[in-house]
């Protein structure tokens, strides 16, 4: 999630989705059950955004991936390409 998050905003925004992996990583090997997913940086095309980071979360664990936003074409972009 990018709220408060500056940095994983701007990484984003970039393309950079290596902090999106690393942080699902970590939760997952701390026992998250549930990965949430939320892409929600102002101005940018949260839809495409969403799609990317469900896309590279999904194959790294089994467990239940929430597609996270306030935006319902993103919503619905992230359930979209949900492999399930």
């Amino acid at each position: 999630n990018p709220t408060g998050r500056k940095q994983l905003a701007a990484e984003l925004v970039d393309g950079d989705f290596s902090r999106v992996e690393a942080d699902a990583i970590s939760q997952i090997d701390a026992g998250a059950h549930i990965l949430d997913v939320n892409t929600g940086v102002p101005m940018a095309d949260e839809p495409t955004l969403m799609v990317r980071a469900v896309k590279l979360v999904q194959p790294l664990t089994h467990a239940t991936v929430s597609v996270d936003s306030f935006m319902p074409e993103a919503l619905k972009a992230g359930l979209e390409s949900n492999h399930c």
